[in-house]
């Protein structure tokens, strides 16, 4: 096996002497290669990378990068669930695809895009009286402390009440389920 080394390189270079140097097809290649590589430096000087945001298969719009997608999306779920001080959670496909993108044209979408099409769910508990839906509740002990408080309200004993024990005439359950935080109380 023979070994080359730079040296040999340079002492046979008969194939570079060869080559005509002012043939249409060299002055065309190096033009080529020029512009190939001063446009792909252009655009890669000119252009930022960054994410698109879909859900469900959607593109929603473009995030700086993916974690910053994933913050907004975290901002959006603790928001939806503040007032009832949980945060909300989504059954929603969240995906990101690296993009490379103008530097004008990064515009990142906002929380309140986001809400638009986020689907969100928090885990409550549905009180029922005789089968039918009343009340939906952010939580069993929530919908527990609610039947307790109404039926003390009843059994307190005073000088005039003497009831000491308050029972439901119908079926009254609680079962956990998935709500909209704005159907909650």
């Amino acid at each position: 096996m023979k070994k080359y080394s730079l040296n040999m390189f340079l002492q046979n270079r008969q194939w570079l002497q060869k080559i005509s140097w002012k043939s249409p097809k060299v002055i065309g290649g190096a033009l080529a290669v020029f512009i190939v590589l001063g446009s792909g430096g252009y655009y890669l000087i000119n252009s930022s990378s960054a994410a698109y945001l879909m859900i469900n298969g959607e593109r929603i719009g473009i995030v700086t990068n993916q974690g910053t997608g994933q913050n907004l999306i975290q901002n959006v779920l603790k928001e939806k669930g503040a007032s009832l001080g949980v945060v909300a959670k989504t059954h929603d496909k969240i995906e990101f695809a690296k993009a490379l993108v103008g530097k004008d044209q990064v515009q990142p979408i906002s929380e309140g895009e986001i809400q638009k099409k986020l689907s969100v769910y928090i885990d409550a508990a549905e009180l029922t009286i005789g089968d039918k839906p009343i009340f939906i509740l952010p939580s069993q002990e929530e919908a527990q402390k609610l039947l307790k408080s109404y039926q003390d309200l009843y059994a307190k004993s005073s000088g005039t009440n003497q009831v000491t024990k308050v029972s439901f005439e119908e079926n009254v359950e609680t079962k956990a389920i998935e709500a909209e935080p704005d159907k909650v109380l």
